[in-house]
């Protein structure tokens, strides 16, 4: 929220998005365009610029393509050992024919280690909840991510993962 605000005030983005950041940002809106309002520009909301697509009606028709998934890197405070993945997935999932792998970086990303005992341990309101524990690699790395990874051109909602370290 450092990016938006500034003791409490709003920052000027800038006419395309691109401050403080120098970077212009990419939004997604992922819900009926009806819930988002428009001001055109006079503050306090959000301004269209372009036509807007329901998050929500977003499709892509035929065989679904496999996919990876690679998380941005955070930083442990000491290297951990092992890591626990959590992952909210809506589809026709067959652990057992390796449709979802997960795998795990202490190091950035160079060598990921995979997770083997994914299992499915619950439901939730879309789909279901999926948790796998692996061991680590021993070095002094801190630089953490995940990976995700569909095989067989399995048809796939990801709505959330989660990393946990120790």
């Amino acid at each position: 929220m450092a990016k938006f605000y500034d003791n409490g005030n709003p920052v000027d983005l800038g006419e395309n998005g691109s401050n403080p950041t120098q970077n212009e940002p990419i939004i997604f809106l992922n819900n009926p365009t009806a819930t988002w309002q428009n001001n055109l520009g006079s503050g306090g909301n959000f301004t269209e610029n372009g036509a807007l697509t329901d998050g929500t009606d977003i499709t892509i028709p035929g065989i679904p393509n496999n996919l990876t998934l690679i998380s941005h890197s955070q930083t442990a405070k000491t290297s951990p050992e092992d890591a626990n993945i959590l992952l909210l997935a809506e589809g026709d999932i067959d652990l057992n024919s390796g449709d979802l792998k997960t795998s795990v970086s202490k190091d950035g990303g160079t060598i990921f280690t995979e997770v083997t005992a994914l299992e499915e341990v619950g439901d939730f309101e879309k789909g279901q909840l999926y948790t796998g524990t692996v061991s680590l690699p021993a070095g002094t790395s801190t630089n953490m991510r995940w990976k995700v990874e569909t095989d067989n051109n399995k048809d796939l909602n990801l709505h959330g993962v989660g990393l946990e370290w120790r």
